[in-house]
């Protein structure tokens, strides 16, 4: 059984949402896995964690060593780095995600398809994990979602 955690991002976009949680996950001494739904993605991703205020050790499958990056950039079904953590960001269920302790999957929830989307994929986690939906408050802060 996993813990599946959605992030429905209203006040900010979902590559700034994405920095704040990376860095929580990073301080508690765990590793995730980014997965995007492809190669451009990925670079955008990996582009903006560059430029983010924050510095965010990261790194992708082109980069030397990826089985030591706390967080490892793909937008294929791989987890060089032994990651406890899938985030997901572009919608997508991956199979491997079962083989993560914790999924986080971040959404635009200002986008009603993305929110169409997302409800759907929480009935998917729902058998046999536990699923948690927070909605971004206006602060940008997070609460439980009804």
């Amino acid at each position: 059984m996993a813990d599946v955690s959605f992030y429905q991002a209203t006040a900010s976009t979902v590559e700034k949402v994405l920095p704040t949680l990376l860095e929580k996950i990073i301080g508690s001494g765990k590793r995730a896995v980014v997965v995007t739904s492809n190669e451009k993605r990925l670079k955008e991703i990996d582009d903006y964690l560059w430029t983010s205020p924050r510095f965010l050790p990261h790194g992708t499958a082109k980069d030397p060593n990826p089985n030591r990056q706390p967080v490892f950039i793909t937008h294929k079904e791989e987890n060089p780095s032994k990651a406890e953590i899938l985030i997901v960001i572009d919608g997508i269920v991956p199979e491997f995600a079962k083989d993560f302790a914790r999924v986080v999957d971040i959404y635009d929830g200002n986008n009603a398809n993305d929110t169409a989307h997302a409800k759907q994929r929480m009935d998917k986690y729902a058998d046999g994990n536990k699923v948690v939906h927070y909605k971004q408050n206006p602060k940008g802060g997070w609460e439980a979602a009804a």
